[in-house]
Order: C-alpha cells, then structure tokens, then sequence
C-alpha cells in the first residue's frame, strides 16, 4: 500500500494551488446622464477605401460559441453532476491533497443542488506529488459503479483532515464504512486500487495535464474558458447569474446585412448613454460609411440598448456591443475592415470594431470598443468608425470587467440607449 504518513501542514507547503484573482461583484446602480453636451463639428480628412465584403450567417451559426481553447472534450468516463443540458459547465480539475480543492468542490456541490437545471460539474484528477491513495481510491469505486465517483469524491474532500495523516491500511479501515454505505463490495474495492488499470487511469491523466502544462491545483474551465478569478460561493453563483441574464431566445439576429440608412455627406453624431453617463461621439461618415452605417443601423433597430459592457481593462479599452454579454455574440452577419490609413489609435476615446483579428478578417459584426489612451499597436487591424468629443470622463468611471480572466460583475454596466442626432 501507499504510505500517507505525511502532515497536513508540509503537504500544503508541497500542493502548488493557484491563486484566486478578480474581486467581488458589485450591483451598479443606474446614474443621471446629461443630455447637454454640444455638437461640434469636427473636420478630417477624406480618403476613399474599397467597401468590406459582408456576409450572412446560416441558421445554425447564429447561437453564439465560446472558443475552443484546445482542452479535452468530455466524454463518458467523465464524473459529472448536474443537468447534461445546462446552462453552465465547470469543469474542475481537483487534487485531494490540496485544501483549496476540498473548498472548492463543497461550494460546487451546493451551487449544483441549487442551480439542478442550468448549472453541472465535470470532476477530473489532478493528482499532485503523494495524492494518489484518494485519487486510486475514486478510480477503484467507479469500476464497480461510476455513480459511486461523485459522492465519494465529495466524502474523501469533506474529510480531508480525517485521512490525510493516515498510511494506506489505515486509509482503506477509514474509508470501509462509508464504501459499504455506497453498497460498494469493500473486498473487490481492495483488490481494485491496486489494480494496474486504476494506475494506469492516474498515469492518463498525469501525461493530460502535462500536455496542459496545468501547474496547479484546482484548475477551473467555465464553459471549457479557462477561469482563474475568485472561486467562493458568491462569486461563483454571480458568474450562473450573469450567464442565466443571457437568453439567446430573446436576442433578434439579422438575416440580412445593414441596410443603407445614412447619407455620407451628412454629419452624425452619436450620444451613448450608460448607466455611468453619457459620451457624444463624432462619426466618421465620410471616412468608414460601410462602418458608420452599420452602427446607425443597429442603433436604430435598438441592438445596443439595454446592452451590457462586458469588457473593461480600465486605461486600456471598453467593449460592449454583444447582448449574450460573453464577446461571442453577433448580429447575423459580419462583415471586413474598412481601415482608413488617415486615421489612427493616436488619442482616447477612440471608437473601433472589434473582430477576430487577422486570422478571420471578415469578422466585424456589431461589437466594438473605445480606447483609453493611444494604442498603436491596434492601428491597421481594427475600423476606426468614431471618437468622443464630450464625455470622455465617463470612461473612468467603470469598474474593471474581463471575464477571460475572471473577473465578473452580477449586474454589469451597460449601453441604455444610442441616439444618432445629424448636424447641420
């Protein structure tokens, strides 16, 4: 047997647990907007590029999906609780050993016993230096039964400082009661986590989370994304919330790409009021009118109201535009850059289409964001369609938001409404 003579205290110090980054959400309440702000004209050059190529989305492309970011998909070998259909998947990577695991899985199993029809766990091994006994011993009761895997798995985390100091022997005289519980035959158990098909599962999943190059104990995917925010109840419980706000039913997709709906020798402008105050933006109608026209557009249908702000790195950018709030979403179609050389990131403020990036040129479609300071580095890649000439000070406002890294908010900021006004 394997010797787990080892104190909870050196263990700690061997298990490499990640950190909990992000904070705690916060609900933001609407604030007064002023709709005094003036509409200066502004002059700038004009320089003709050829029009971007906009195509449809079939049917099924239209209900947005998160990126593959290359982690292995499920299968039936899985330990999983919750709805299959759900909403949400957390997908966990514990170590038995690590006390941050143990914490984590008792606060997925509530939110699973709350949440039974949108929100599931998938429970994978992730077992670090000396925490193969408990990792053994959860592959030997799933081959008796796998529904045995997901309570055991909750009992040897639950009971994670009765067992810990315990050699093999002991481990199992521990563990034989609640096996039996489980109407587990204690003798085959014995003969089971011995076997050379329980090694081989951990040795499996060993060479898995090396080729994941995961350094640390537990690992979180929330909708196979990875999440390195802060992991206590609440927290967690915001993140179902925020997915629970997006509801694909409820958003209208265009089966047709914008309509001509501006005159480009007009001036525009743009008031964007959000639940931290208003900005007027100046459009380039003469310089991005493929562009300016597909925002006025959604403007008017109402894509951007009510919408949510889903993205801020404060001194960086702000992103908004997509109603699943999960930068996934689209509007039906999308459409290729319209890059005007005579503009550029070179102040705040400035108003850009966010896409995919150079691998997936045609890919604006309604979201796009606004610069805090000059950004060069974005010059070429992204449609410069606009910039604040008054609010500019709204932007400092917003409270920090990035989901790829976990940081969330219950109810986010977001765009009210957009109010497109000609200048005369």
């Amino acid at each position: 047997m394997v010797s787990m003579g080892v104190k909870r205290g050196l263990l700690i110090g061997l298990v490499v647990c990640l950190g909990m980054a992000g904070c705690k959400p916060a609900i933001l309440d609407a604030m007064p907007v002023s709709t005094q702000i003036p509409l200066e004209a502004t002059a700038l050059p004009v320089l003709q590029v050829p029009t971007p190529v906009c195509q449809v989305f079939d049917e099924a492309a239209l209900s947005p999906a998160d990126p593959n970011y290359g982690y292995p998909p499920e299968t039936d070998t899985d330990w999983i609780e919750g709805n299959a259909n759900a909403l949400i998947t957390f997908v966990f990577y514990g170590d038995f050993l690590c006390p941050y695991s143990a914490d984590l899985d008792g606060v997925l199993a509530t939110l699973v016993e709350e949440y039974t029809d949108e929100f599931r766990v998938v429970f994978r091994q992730l077992p670090i230096q000396n925490s193969y006994l408990p990792a053994l011993a959860i592959e030997a009761a799933s081959m008796q039964s796998i529904e045995t895997a997901n309570p055991l798995r909750h009992h040897l985390f639950a009971h994670q400082v009765d067992w810990i100091q315990l050699t093999g022997d002991e481990f199992i005289t521990w563990l034989k009661p609640y096996l039996v519980s489980l109407e587990l035959d204690a003798a085959q158990f014995e003969v089971d986590i011995l076997s050379d098909k329980a090694q081989q599962n951990i040795l499996d999943d060993l060479l898995i989370i090396e080729e994941m190059q995961i350094t640390g104990s537990p690992f979180v995917l929330i909708n196979d994304k990875p999440y390195t925010g802060i992991r206590d109840e609440e927290s967690l419980r915001d993140i179902i919330r925020s997915y629970q706000q997006v509801n694909a039913e409820d958003i209208v997709y265009f089966d047709h790409c914008p309509d001509q709906v501006i005159d480009v020798e007009q001036t525009l402008r743009a008031r964007i009021t959000t639940t931290r105050g208003a900005m007027m933006v100046d459009l380039y109608t003469a310089q991005a009118p493929f562009t300016v026209n597909n925002f006025v557009f959604l403007a008017e249908q109402g894509w951007y109201d009510d919408s949510p702000i889903f993205r801020v790195i404060p001194g960086t950018v702000l992103q908004t535009g997509d109603p699943t709030g999960t930068g996934s979403g689209t509007t039906g179609y999308e459409f290729g850059n319209e890059i005007n050389p005579e503009l550029a990131f070179d102040q705040p403020g400035v108003l850009a289409m966010a896409n995919a990036g150079s691998q997936d040129p045609i890919s604006n479609s309604g979201q796009f964001f606004i610069t805090y300071g000059p950004a060069q580095n974005y010059t070429g890649g992204y449609t410069i369609f606009g910039k604040i000439i008054a609010g500019l000070e709204v932007l400092d406002e917003f409270p920090a938001v990035e989901p790829a890294i976990g940081e969330y908010v219950n109810m986010p900021d977001r765009i009210l409404s957009i109010e497109i006004l000609e200048v005369e």
